[in-house]
């Protein structure tokens, strides 16, 4: 019996690869725009955790008990990304 894999039969690939074909293909100066703003997102989250006193220990400790969650979190916010490029980018 075969697996069904939701990405595979969407998007012809995992929303990740999706992604990187986007970033590669859309116009640079738009794709150096949304990567900047999404830096720009991870170094404030990263200084707001640094200043709430939470440890790279934690971190990871919390990334491994919710690697599930944090797939498909990681994959909306891909499918976001893609979405905005893509609708930017026409």
């Amino acid at each position: 019996m075969m697996n069904f894999d939701m990405d595979d039969e969407l998007f012809g690939g995992t929303v990740m690869s999706k992604l990187v074909d986007i970033l590669r293909n859309a116009n640079k100066n738009l794709v150096e725009l949304e990567i900047e703003r999404v830096l720009t997102r991870l170094a404030a989250t990263e200084t707001l955790l640094e200043q709430k006193g939470v440890s790279e220990a934690e971190i990871r400790s919390f990334i491994l008990q919710n690697q599930d969650s944090l797939k498909s979190e990681a994959d909306s916010l891909g499918l976001t990304l893609t979405a905005d490029i893509v609708t930017q980018n026409e």
